[in-house]
């Protein structure tokens, strides 16, 4: 322990691979020794030795992921004695404690137990409420793009103040760039004032509950969320070059930035309008490794169809969740600002992604295939719906006779929609 504490941050980092090297040695060595076991040997072996394992994890998690290591170790009770007579699940829930800290155990479960991070971060949002809601009366001219990429990718966005994080995302975000709704987890987080990097670190918004498959890598981003339901745009953007890093999925983390380039005071129609107003080059591909593996991509793009490589990437970009069926061949520098158009607006009339297995878009692992959200029976929107025409954006009086949410101009163009409104509708 004494040691640990004395440590530089690159013997720590040579300690922890030491620490992680042992645990797989030692994994292995179980491995070989209940290959001549008995059947009911066997699964005590095994059960005894993933306990072994289980302990020395869990000590070496607690020895080493604590911001106040002299302080923890005072505190820390001796292993051994803390895991006689506990059976492997509640050792496991022990684990999921160490790597999961805004959970206590109680008698008879667990209950949330905030951190003091985010109990303070909560409670400055509250006590400055009064003083935000005149924000949220405003609307937003943003510009909103992935980070570290060129040639640039974004999507210019007017947004009002008063809608949700949640909505922002499920509604706008997601689909003006062009990514899958209600298929991977994100989050927000306030840039301070002069501050350039984009790290991650503290408290930042974003849904509590998802059960994406990508939310098991929350654990590596260092954050701790607020409930992004909870919370309005006028909270966190209220003046001219206000920033907020929004991250999309916690796993291959593709990193975006919004900055506000106008702020204005809408009127008539364009109170809680949502519109987009421009953006040039086209979404990467979901699961696509992120802001830096879709540069690779590019590059590999780039060589040409007629190679192996340039091949190989453009398959794997048009059979890609967002773009499966759509494409024959990418184009990274296509953008339709009428599609865009249409996507956000099918998004605003439709129901809220509830962020759980109801309607969750997920992957199967043994057939390959990706199974698209259903929004029936989810929760309506807040938001105002917009009686724009959904195929031209003109304003317009006549609805669908069926939903009585989608207006058309004329009947043309709601036969024209139809294929696309139909589920929806």
């Amino acid at each position: 322990e004494e040691e640990i504490d004395s440590d530089g941050e690159e013997q720590k980092r040579t300690r922890k691979e030491r620490n992680r090297l042992n645990i797989a040695i030692m994994t292995l060595k179980f491995e070989e020794e209940i290959d001549s076991d008995g059947e009911e040997q066997k699964r005590t072996r095994k059960e005894r030795n993933r306990l072994n394992i289980a302990i020395m994890t869990l000590k070496f998690e607690e020895e080493i992921d604590s911001d106040d290591e002299e302080q923890k170790f005072k505190k820390m009770p001796d292993y051994k004695e803390k895991s006689k007579g506990e059976s492997m699940e509640d050792l496991m829930s022990r684990l999921m404690m160490v790597q999961n800290k805004s959970f206590a155990k109680i008698k008879g479960g667990y209950v949330e137990e905030e951190s003091k991070d985010l109990t303070k971060k909560r409670n400055e949002m509250k006590a400055k409420l009064e003083a935000d809601k005149p924000f949220m009366e405003k609307s937003y001219i943003v510009e909103f793009r992935l980070t570290r990429i060129t040639p640039k990718i974004y999507r210019k966005l007017q947004i009002p103040g008063n809608m949700t994080l949640h909505s922002l995302h499920d509604k706008v975000l997601a689909p003006a760039m062009g990514w899958c709704r209600n298929y991977h987890s994100y989050y927000f987080q306030q840039l301070p004032e002069g501050r350039k990097s984009l790290e991650a670190v503290g408290v930042a918004f974003g849904p509590t509950d998802s059960q994406a498959i990508d939310s098991m890598h929350m654990g590596i981003h260092g954050i701790e969320l607020l409930d992004d339901r909870e919370y309005k745009v006028g909270q966190l953007l209220q003046k001219k070059g206000d920033k907020l890093r929004y991250l999309y999925d916690y796993g291959d983390q593709f990193e975006h930035k919004l900055t506000v380039e106008e702020v204005i005071d809408p009127v008539g129609d364009q109170v809680g309008a949502v519109e987009v107003l421009g953006g040039a080059n086209a979404c990467p591909p979901e699961d696509g490794h992120g802001n830096t593996g879709y540069l690779e991509t590019l590059g590999d793009l780039s060589r040409g169809l007629n190679t192996r490589k340039g091949k190989e990437a453009n398959n794997a970009v048009i059979n890609s969740s967002n773009y499966r069926g759509t494409i024959a061949t990418f184009d990274p520098f296509e953008f339709s600002l009428k599609l865009a158009k249409r996507r956000v607006m099918q998004a605003l009339q439709s129901k809220t992604s509830a962020g759980d297995t109801s309607n969750l878009m997920n992957f199967n692992t043994i057939t390959g295939k990706v199974n698209q959200p259903s929004f029936k029976g989810t929760r309506s929107i807040s938001e105002k719906p917009s009686d724009n025409c959904a195929i031209c954006g003109t304003k317009s009086s006549q609805k669908c006779g069926k939903c009585k949410i989608v207006y058309y101009c004329s009947r043309e163009h709601q036969t024209e929609h139809w294929p696309s409104h139909k589920k929806v509708c």
